[in-house]
């Protein structure tokens, strides 16, 4: 998040594993804690619905990136619970329920949660509908001020971009595939190198 810090000072609060930062109406908030325990683990495997297929060996659960319109309450927000929900869904969509046939990459078109719901408990009248606008690319190459820098683990690639000013947020998402045997042709035409202890 980058802007023109002349005129105004952002707010930010960290609390240990937590953190939160506002500015002009936006509110960014991230969390960070160790990964699930056994206990958790289990909780979160029953919720997918899935007693044959397992989770991922490490789960980082309660770890979230949540960004806030606070004058519209639109949220959209990236978390691992979510993530393998919309995972699993498609597993049992696709009759993947045996430990032979369930995709191990843990891969799914998961674009983020979004909410919407304003301080009075009332849905906004915001939409969310597809558009040919790109995200401008060129605009985030700018050398500006960065107000706001975190780390989180994600399982999808995933961006939103917003202007300040503007009531518009775009957001795109993007996936890739390749079948088994287009992988090993790829790995086919990897060079081999040398190894260093050879003689001739």
């Amino acid at each position: 998040m980058a802007t023109d810090t002349t005129t105004e000072v952002p707010e930010e609060v960290v609390d240990g594993n937590s953190r939160c930062f506002r500015f002009r109406g936006w509110k960014v908030e991230t969390q960070k804690k160790a990964a699930l325990s056994t206990v958790g683990r289990t909780h979160l495997s029953e919720a997918c619905e899935l007693p044959h297929i397992p989770l991922p060996e490490i789960v980082f659960g309660d770890n979230y990136l949540r960004l806030t319109h606070e004058p519209s309450g639109w949220t959209v927000s990236f978390n691992a619970h979510d993530a393998l929900m919309t995972w699993a869904q498609h597993q049992r969509q696709d009759a993947h329920s045996t430990l032979t046939s369930y995709d191990v990459m843990y891969s799914c078109e998961y674009e983020g949660s979004i909410a919407e719901i304003n301080q009075n408990g009332h849905h906004p009248t915001s939409t969310i509908e597809p558009t040919h606008d790109d995200i401008p690319l060129e605009k985030l190459r700018e050398h500006t001020a960065i107000l706001f820098y975190d780390h989180e683990i994600k399982l999808q690639d995933a961006r939103y971009y917003h202007e300040f000013g503007s009531s518009i947020v775009l957001g795109d998402f993007e996936a890739r595939a390749m079948s088994a045997a287009d992988l090993r042709r790829v790995r086919s035409f990897r060079p081999l190198l040398p190894c260093p202890h050879a003689s001739l």
